[in-house]
């Protein structure tokens, strides 16, 4: 998913957060909070997504990512507290992001979570795309 670019995707960050979960916590017999892996399809869907960017066998990885961030021009994120739009426009800079809800702009944790739904400090999460139909100020479950 990392090496091939499916990563800097949302629906290829969101799956490989699922993975990872299900790795970690939900294979255990132990464990009352299983996780589920997630379906085959998922995976195929995924996979057969169109890049923006084109892997050729003499790319590096770096490489990849440089291109992968020069195709996509403009950066939206969109931050929710406790399921409540932060901003009703969205942050074009993960450092003016994390600054808005009183975090250091250098910390990454709002860039390695967005897309998945996971809480940075227990309340905010990040998106790259708005929730439909929550306005600001307007709670989800």
């Amino acid at each position: 998913m990392h090496k091939l670019g499916y990563f800097y995707l949302s629906e290829g960050r969101s799956l490989t957060a699922n993975i990872a979960d299900y790795i970690n916590k939900g294979r255990y017999s132990n464990n009352p909070d299983k996780s589920i892996a997630p379906p085959i399809e998922t995976i195929n869907n995924v996979l057969s997504l169109t890049l923006p960017v084109t892997l050729t066998p003499e790319m590096w990885h770096v490489d990849l990512a440089h291109n992968f961030v020069c195709a996509i021009s403009t950066r939206n994120i969109w931050v929710y507290d406790n399921g409540v739009l932060v901003s009703d426009k969205p942050f074009t800079t993960f450092s003016s992001a994390m600054q808005a809800i009183g975090y250091s702009p250098t910390r990454v944790a709002g860039r390695q979570t967005i897309d998945t739904g996971k809480a940075v400090g227990g309340q905010y999460t990040f998106y790259s795309f708005p929730r439909l139909g929550r306005p600001l100020g307007v709670k989800y479950l």
